[in-house]
């Protein structure tokens, strides 16, 4: 969070200064657009009894909005927000398990797949992202420079209906459960960095080129296991890349469509805290409530594609 205030602060100064040179060497845009996410974000635990992989699937529809302001085609500073309300997943979130059976003689050893489990899913999202291109290099009709950015992204999940296989010594954990089975909450801090290309037409045609890796990404989820009453929050820091693609078209001097693309890989490693909060069901014999667990380790990581289509204005 230090980070994302550091950068707001400094955005906020250079617009101070830039506020006070010739408001007629400015360019100002505004682009509202519809947009489809693709992808999944994920998250797998090692902790002693083995592996643990969920997959919770990315695929929403966002409505967004922008700002730019540009200065003499040199500098740009642009904010995009992104949001979808709650909305049925096309796909399932899938839970795959792999147990480690040589810590019960009990348990047949059994190395493939232990325990898989697929549930529906409804989710939302929130998309907050800055950006800032400067360009010191023009061979017009194109434009050479540097791209950096701070974004945030938020996603909520709330799975149901679950089915799940079990293999092996996991047999009878074969079965189906109705209703709500987990909610799952994912954060993403990061940055990024890189080269920007931009080529105007005539001034009706604008196609711009971002491709940045990702230095700094923070995580942070928390995962409510409702049937198990147990309560799994992660961190983790890590790394990524990016790029984006945006064509805009003027069909006026005002007016103009704009079409968008960009996709983003991020992976970051970190620990993970478990707490039950009541009797979990599935350990027999024993009651859970108040137990912890801390020190799991933890990945998460997301990968997504985005397309846009929007409407926009320049003044």
């Amino acid at each position: 969070m230090r980070s994302v205030r550091t950068g707001i602060t400094t955005i906020g100064i250079l617009l101070i200064h830039l506020s006070v040179l010739n408001a007629a060497e400015f360019d100002h845009r505004v682009l509202f657009e519809v947009v489809s996410l693709w992808g999944e974000t994920t998250y797998e635990i090692t902790p002693d009894i083995g592996i643990s992989h969920l997959s919770w699937p990315m695929d929403m529809r966002l409505l967004g909005a922008g700002y730019a302001l540009a200065y003499q085609d040199f500098i740009e500073v642009e904010f995009r927000v992104q949001a979808s309300p709650w909305n049925e997943s096309a796909h399932f979130m899938e839970d795959c398990d792999w147990i480690n059976e040589s810590r019960n003689p009990a348990w047949v050893p059994y190395d493939a797949l232990d325990v898989y489990s697929w549930s529906f899913v409804d989710s939302k999202a929130f998309l907050l992202g800055s950006n800032m291109r400067i360009f010191p290099l023009s061979l017009p009709p194109a434009s050479f420079g540097f791209v950096g950015g701070l974004h945030y992204q938020e996603a909520d999940f709330k799975a149901y209906d679950a089915r799940q296989i079990g293999y092996n010594s996991w047999r009878d954990y074969t079965g189906s459960v109705s209703g709500p089975v987990a909610t799952y909450t994912v954060e993403y801090w990061f940055t990024h960095i890189g080269a920007t290309f931009r080529v105007h037409a005539d001034r009706r045609l604008y196609l711009a080129l971002d491709t940045s890796y990702i230095p700094y990404a923070r995580a942070e989820d928390e995962d409510n296991h409702l049937r198990r009453m147990r309560i799994s929050r992660s961190e983790g820091t890590g790394f990524g890349r990016m790029f984006f693609l945006s064509l805009q078209y003027f069909f006026t001097d005002t007016w103009y469509a704009s079409t968008t693309c960009s996709g983003l890989r991020i992976k970051t490693s970190g620990d993970q805290v478990q707490y039950w909060y009541g009797n979990d069901p599935a350990t027999k014999n024993i009651d859970e409530t108040g137990r912890g667990l801390a020190g799991i380790d933890a990945e998460i990581e997301q990968e997504t594609f985005h397309v846009g289509l929007g409407l926009g204005c320049r003044f």
